[in-house]
């Protein structure tokens, strides 16, 4: 092990296994705090290992309900030989490390010791990761729907909001469901050491578009940064005359998004759907099936707390899932069906590791079509020059008529899921006639046979990275590092001359008139441009009897990811000339109306409100300012419609993000990639790779990594 470039480890094994041992080290050296916390909060023992307080109890309560650490020693039985093997070799790194080690300061102040890793421990967090912030962002607005139809919203208008997906929902069925808290308890993302995740940029550029007449490759995932130690961990691996390298995931082996010497990969959210409610009639701890009353099994968990004494949990489950309820209690309760409690986190593993000794496109794509959950888009790049694109999933086929946006009865065996869509029928594609291939989390159902997506985030990222690529005729690293910093909304340069028509003449007119549709830290232009669409969206989406209550409109856009997810939906509604939502009013008056007064709003520059502050996960900003744990505020540059994505809002009362969480670029005629990570790789304050790239990537500048040693 020895430290290059900002700290970054190159590590080195006579096999992937070897290699992977080395990984275990280098996560325990670094991040051993950060698996810790991880491991603790997936298998829902906070109040015990941490502090017992109030809302580490609820995250707790949570995640004995979802379980994810369920059935982990069955997983690891199912793991093939090399899959195996390697889990085992780097669990030994690990704990040989951590044996030899002092023990961290997190681990003094929790009053905590380390535990050995295990295989197990893998197989909670692969799970662990495909919730938080993916699976969970698609539950959350399928639950929204749920409330906005018992909040009064109007059937007719919420299926033009969402289309052909709402066809056959029963309103009268959502509204005698007993809801239960939300599902992801308030704060779970941010101290989990993980971080949301919703939306992500990548793509592939053809040698035909390329100034060295090789292949590139981009990604940039888009998770919550305002956090210290970074989500990511950056490794390079020599793996016998070859070499891995990117990001990985502390606590897990293998490169998630990243190169080896002849085949790179990157990876975003698909915003698919792979989960869904069923609406259970259940009373003495039995639920009604066919005519039938069955016994749900009852799982019993304790959650042993420092404190407060121990708390058992009582979990009922059924062919379909985890029940949001009592089932003792008389009454008709939600029913969570997720695929991963289907999939098997061994073909994860296998697809990851095929993936990494890949050597073609063709090969990364058969690859990634085990990899089960959270569903992903994959991009592709060979050496050869070839370029691809393929989603990967887990998805359920349903009934004819339902793409599972809202829930059906349970007690209709008719709405079972009727097996798992084929990998074949799902998007791809194979060395395009554009000379590139895009994803950022938009539909992309046309490059498949299957329908999979419900809710696709909107087009506005892909559009204006399509739009920089077919440019130029050729295209070099700089072209695609600069696309990564692009702040330029498309969103914006559509909408401005709309609003403009509708504008009362005055300074607001005269200062969106002027801008030029770039969210620097500068812009006014920008601020009052988002003021005005929020503005506008309330103006339409609350209105009438049967509009979305305004109070659950504003939490819903102000505590939550559910607006961001809806967002394409919210604005295709507002660029229609009629619509049911208008209240039977035309669109420029509602317009004219929700501007009224705008010039008496001061407008501020678009850094004063989006800005973070980067908090250490570990003391959650309760030390003092003069220790440097914490840094900031800082102003993010960009917006959610921009591909250099600065996302900043509230969840729950706690401030987050969706903002690049590392930026990978590289050049399959070389051996190189050119990277950049929102911190550094140690979760040490004191140590000098702590805040190792912070700087260069507030700046956008990138730092060069070699696969093979200079």
């Amino acid at each position: 092990m020895e430290r290059e470039t900002r700290g970054v480890f190159r590590l080195k094994g006579k096999d992937l296994a070897e290699a992977m041992r080395e990984l275990g080290r280098a996560h325990a050296t670094d991040r051993a705090s950060q698996m810790a916390m991880m491991r603790i909060i997936g298998t829902g023992r906070m109040t015990e290992c941490l502090a017992d307080e109030p809302d580490l109890l609820e995250i707790d309560r949570f995640f004995r309900w979802i379980g994810l650490y369920r059935g982990a020693d069955e997983e690891v039985e199912k793991m093939g030989e090399r899959e195996k093997k390697i889990i085992e070799a780097y669990c030994e790194g690990v704990n040989e490390t951590m044996a030899v080690r002092r023990r961290p300061m997190p681990f003094r102040v929790w009053g905590t010791t380390w535990e050995p890793w295990r295989p197990q421990d893998v197989v909670t967090l692969v799970r662990l990761m495909a919730w938080v912030g993916l699976v969970s962002a698609q539950v959350n607005v399928e639950k929204a729907i749920i409330e906005m139809v018992r909040g009064g919203a109007g059937m007719k208008k919420l299926a033009e909001l969402f289309g052909t997906h709402l066809d056959g929902c029963d309103p009268e069925l959502l509204r005698s469901v007993e809801l239960t808290a939300r599902l992801t308890p308030p704060g779970a993302e941010v101290k989990n050491g993980v971080g949301s995740l919703s939306a992500s940029n990548n793509w592939v550029v053809a040698p035909s578009k390329s100034e060295t007449g090789a292949a590139l490759l981009a990604n940039d995932p888009h998770l919550e940064v305002n956090r210290l130690p970074p989500v990511w961990y950056e490794a390079v691996l020599e793996v016998g005359d070859s070499y891995l390298m990117g990001i990985t995931v502390p606590g897990l082996p293998g490169i998630v998004t990243g190169r080896n010497a002849s085949l790179a990969w990157g990876m975003t959210y698909t915003e698919g759907d792979m989960t869904d409610f069923f609406v259970e009639d259940c009373r003495d701890g039995k639920y009604l099936r066919d005519g039938e009353w069955k016994a749900f099994e009852k799982i019993e968990e304790t959650i042993r707390r420092r404190k407060g004494g121990d708390e058992t949990v009582t979990v009922y489950r059924n062919g379909h899932g985890l029940l949001l309820g009592d089932a003792e209690k008389a009454g008709k309760y939600l029913c969570l069906a997720w695929t991963a409690w289907h999939g098997k986190v061994a073909d994860i593993l296998e697809a990851v590791y095929s993936m990494n000794l890949g050597r073609t496109v063709r090969e990364g794509m058969a690859a990634v079509g085990k990899f089960h959950y959270p569903s992903l888009n994959w991009v592709f790049a060979d050496r050869e020059g070839n370029i691809g694109y393929k989603m990967a999933g887990l998805f359920p086929k349903r009934r004819e008529g339902w793409t599972g946006l809202y829930p059906v009865p349970g007690w209709k065996s008719e709405n079972d899921w009727k097996g798992w869509v084929s990998p074949a029928d799902l998007p791809e594609a194979y060395n395009p006639p554009e000379g590139f291939f895009a994803t950022a989390n938009q539909d992309l159902q046309k490059y498949g046979k299957a329908s999979v997506q419900n809710c696709p985030m909107n087009r506005h990222r892909d559009r204006r990275i399509r739009e920089l690529l077919a440019k130029k005729a050729k295209l070099t690293v700089e072209d695609l590092q600069a696309i990564q910093l692009d702040i330029l909304s498309l969103k914006a340069r559509d909408l401005v001359p709309v609003f403009l028509k509708q504008m009362p003449a005055g300074p607001a007119a005269k200062l969106l008139g002027e801008w030029d549709f770039r969210y620097t830290p500068q812009s006014r232009g920008a601020w009052l441009f988002e003021r005005l669409y929020e503005r506008a969206l309330t103006a339409i989406f609350c209105a009438g009897e049967d509009g979305i209550p305004e109070d659950m409109f504003l939490h819903l856009k102000g505590e939550s990811s559910v607006i961001l997810n809806m967002d394409g939906l919210l604005e295709a509604v507002l660029r229609k000339e009629k619509s049911a939502w208008f209240e039977g009013r035309s669109r420029d008056e509602i317009l004219r109306e929700a501007f009224e007064g705008i010039d008496e709003e001061e407008t501020l520059p678009w850094g004063a409100v989006n800005r973070i502050t980067m908090t250490n996960i570990f003391f959650g900003g309760k030390l003092p300012k003069f220790l440097g744990v914490d840094r900031g505020p800082f102003a993010v540059p960009g917006s959610t419609d921009t591909p250099r994505q600065g996302t900043v809002y509230r969840d729950a009362g706690r401030d987050t993000s969706f903002c690049p969480s590392y930026r990978f670029v590289t050049d399959m005629g070389s051996d190189a990639a050119w990277t950049v990570i929102p911190g550094g790789p140690s979760e040490k304050r004191f140590s000098d790779f702590y805040l190792a790239d912070l700087e260069d990537w507030m700046e956008g500048r990138y730092k060069k990594i070699e696969g093979k040693k200079p």
